[in-house]
């Protein structure tokens, strides 16, 4: 398991608002090769918005990088992408309540 934690600067909306702009986009994302969860992050105050994602390996992490980040610039509602992978340590990762299957 790899995960991905990405942020942006966001234009768009959040809370309710997000998630009505976005359902559809959350839906096609768990279609993606390897994707195994998110979870969706936003700072209104600071106008960012991301996401902490696990895929299955780091070849298909970054294939997603790549295409989400165009697909956020083409969609006119991020830019300034930050983004680190990480491997995750199982053992005390499992100590502290996360269940890896």
């Amino acid at each position: 398991m790899i995960i991905l934690q990405m942020y942006f600067d966001y234009n768009g909306g959040y809370g309710n608002d997000m998630y009505n702009q976005t359902k559809e986009l959350a839906e096609s994302i768990t279609k993606e090769p390897g994707f195994l969860w998110k979870i969706w992050t936003e700072n209104k105050e600071k106008k960012i918005a991301g996401g902490i994602y696990a895929f299955d390996t780091k070849e298909n992490a970054e294939k997603y990088l790549k295409m989400h980040t165009k697909r956020i610039e083409e969609f006119g509602i991020g830019s300034n992408f930050r983004f680190e992978f990480f491997n995750v340590n199982k053992k005390l990762s499992e100590i502290t309540n996360f269940k890896i299957d």
